[in-house]
């Protein structure tokens, strides 16, 4: 036999609260209702309104708790107020980062995110898009440098990593010329001259490696330098040649070859200098510190939003 214990007791319950609606938003904020709505839609940025305004219509909205309803304004704007984030992978130390900055941006807005992530197979690419486009999303978001569609899309579509290949999609990248100009820079200022780049492998580069192994190229030969690249393995022959400093693509490899070269009894940075690029976490972790170039990864994910809301 089985006995109920559940007690229900609906007397002294008092009725939640009626929603707040985009009316009390406006009339607490003293503004329009379509200013409110331009604010808590993402446009208020296209629309030239003031930051104090923003910022005050966003708290109270923040204060109420307020929702958009999103089956009414799909209705009237014939959007489902639903956009899509495609990514190569998950497992990229410096996309879970863009990926926060994107879906708070986006649902500042109003707008619910549909995540999908390849794990590193760019040939799902169409067919993850295809599905987004048959749950009619309003537009979709690319994070990677290695994945783009190769046809018109059809809807509003926008990547970060820099150019697509596909001239309908618009994109955001980062400045790696500038960024590869400072560590080398601050380099040259140690007094360092027989500098490297450095490979995770000999002839297996992705697309940020080659990137930015390509300008550490161009800016050494503009400097007078010699240009040239060692993989992690073949560091210490380098360093037996006289190498003084090493150029690292991302941080993740600049704490890998502090951790071999520590290991071989290298000392870092009195017998070599390593230098990162993305400040990832692990870069004021380790010991000694890392000299790294910082990359605002929030505001990377949040203006790609702001990106794709000018354009659905």
């Amino acid at each position: 036999m089985i006995y109920s214990c559940l007690r229900i007791n609906t007397a002294d319950h008092e009725r939640a609260p009626m929603a707040a609606t985009l009316k009390d938003i406006a009339a607490k904020a003293g503004v329009s209702i379509s200013t409110a709505s331009d604010v808590l839609s993402g446009k208020d940025i296209t629309r030239r309104i003031s930051g104090a305004t923003s910022h005050r219509v966003k708290t109270i909205a923040a204060r109420l708790r307020y929702r958009p309803h999103i089956i009414g304004r799909a209705l009237v704007g014939k959007k489902t107020c639903i956009v899509g984030l495609i990514t190569s992978t998950i497992y990229n130390s410096f996309f879970p980062k863009i990926i926060a900055g994107f879906i708070d941006r986006m649902e500042d807005g109003g707008n619910q995110v549909i995540f999908s992530f390849l794990d590193g197979d760019k040939r799902l690419m169409n067919t993850v898009f295809g599905e987004m486009v048959a749950r009619r999303v309003d537009g979709v978001a690319i994070i990677g440098d290695k994945i783009s569609l190769s046809t018109r899309p059809g809807i509003p579509v926008v990547k970060t990593h820099g150019r697509s290949g596909n001239p309908f999609i618009p994109w955001i990248g980062v400045d790696d010329h500038t960024g590869m100009n400072l560590v080398l820079r601050h380099l040259i200022k140690q007094g360092h001259r027989n500098i490297c780049f450095a490979r995770k492998e000999p002839d297996r580069l992705v697309g940020h490696e080659i990137i930015r192994e390509g300008i550490f190229s161009r800016m050494m030969l503009k400097q007078g330098l010699q240009a040239q690249a060692y993989p992690l393995d073949m560091m210490p022959v380098f360093i037996r040649k006289g190498g003084t400093a090493a150029i690292c693509p991302d941080d993740m490899l600049a704490v890998e070859l502090m951790t071999r070269l520590g290991g071989e009894g290298i000392k870092i940075p009195k017998d070599f200098s390593i230098t990162g690029y993305d400040d990832l976490e692990i870069a004021a972790v380790v010991r000694p510190g890392l000299t790294t170039v910082r990359q605002p990864s929030l505001l990377y994910g949040q203006t790609l939003a702001e990106m794709l809301m000018q354009f659905i």
